[in-house]
Order: structure tokens, then sequence, then C-alpha cells
């Protein structure tokens, strides 16, 4: 039972996945062209896990807003730039065009492809994700780092510390400090006059 289950749930997140996928598929190259950008041959994929990171750019664009809202406008610009560097399809779309788009021309007459450039767009999918990780995790922390700190202002100096403060004895109960004599001579310990016992 709990095999059929297993094999059934994997077919069902497979579908789902490749709904989200056709949806990618169609929609990024309309808002491409709505935002009057070239579409070409090898776009970047956009799976379940870059519109996840594109979601988290979106937050961290919120974030930014507050910040700016707030007026900690310096705090906002590392918000920005997080956002941008968790946004995964700007930087693969990027790359994308240098990699396939740039010096089209050019590259067509040459004779002999660099051994680089063949190994990159034979991996395209893995430098795909890399750039999604990368960028996920330094504009993560990016964000996190310009967070405001959790530590209360800074207090006035105060020589006693609060329960010091709350038990000591009005100062007519308490013994005065004995004077400090020379240390040439020998001293005896003074008594204090208010001692009865």
């Amino acid at each position: 039972m709990s095999i059929l289950f297993a094999v059934d749930w994997k077919e069902q997140s497979q579908q789902v996945l490749d709904r989200i996928q056709d949806f990618n598929d169609q929609r990024v190259p309309e808002l491409l062209g709505r935002l009057r950008l070239p579409v070409f041959d090898e776009l970047p994929m956009m799976n379940l896990a870059g519109d996840f990171a594109i979601v988290l750019a979106g937050i961290a664009l919120l974030v930014a807003l507050w910040r700016l809202l707030t007026l900690r406008i310096f705090r906002a610009f590392f918000a920005v730039v997080a956002a941008l560097l968790i946004a995964y399809y700007p930087a693969a779309y990027g790359f994308h065009w240098w990699l396939f788009e740039r010096d089209r021309e050019a590259r067509a007459e040459r004779e002999v492809v660099p051994h680089w450039e063949t190994k990159l767009r034979d991996n395209i999918r893995v430098v795909d994700w890399g750039i999604l990780g990368v960028g996920v995790f330094l504009g993560g922390t990016l964000l996190l780092l310009s967070r405001p700190s959790n530590r209360p202002p800074e207090e006035e100096y105060d020589p006693q510390p609060p329960q010091q403060a709350a038990n000591a004895s009005p100062p007519w109960q308490t013994a005065p400090e004995p004077a400090r004599r020379s240390s040439s001579r020998r001293s005896r310990p003074e008594k204090n006059p208010f001692d009865f016992s």
C-alpha cells in the first residue's frame, strides 16, 4: 500500500512540476517581450526553485521599501542589492545573453570553438543552478547582515548596579571608609566610631 502511495505521490508531484514548467515556458518570453528585452533560443530555465527565488527577491524589495519609509536609507540600499542578488533570473538572463547572443556573427565565422565555451554550453543547467544558489546565498547573507541589531540602546553610566542601589542602606547608616595613610608608616585599622557592638 505504501509503495502505491509513494508512486502516486511521485507522479502527482511530477505533474505539478510539469505544469509550473509549462506556465513558465509560456509566461517568461511573454514578459520579456513586454519589457522589450530580446527573447533568444537559450533562455534560462525557470523552475520551482527559480520561482521561489523571485518570491524571496520580492520580499527583499518589500524590506527595502520598509527601510526606506523608516528612513534607514543605507540599509534600504543593501536590501535592494540583496534583492538583485537573490532574483535569479536577471543574472541568469545576462549570462545566457553573454554566452549565446554576444558577437553571434563573429562566433559563426570562427572555425575553432574554445574548450571552455563548449563546456559551458554543455553544462548550462549546472551553471544556472550555480547562479541561483550563489545569488540566494550572497543576497540572503547581505540582507541578514544589514538588519538592525537587537541590542538595547546604551544607557548612561551608573556607578552602582540597580540591585545594589535598591538594597543600599541610607548614607547615615553606612560606615565611612577609613582614610588612607601613606604607605611609609604602618597603620593600625581605624575603629568605626558608630560601631557599638
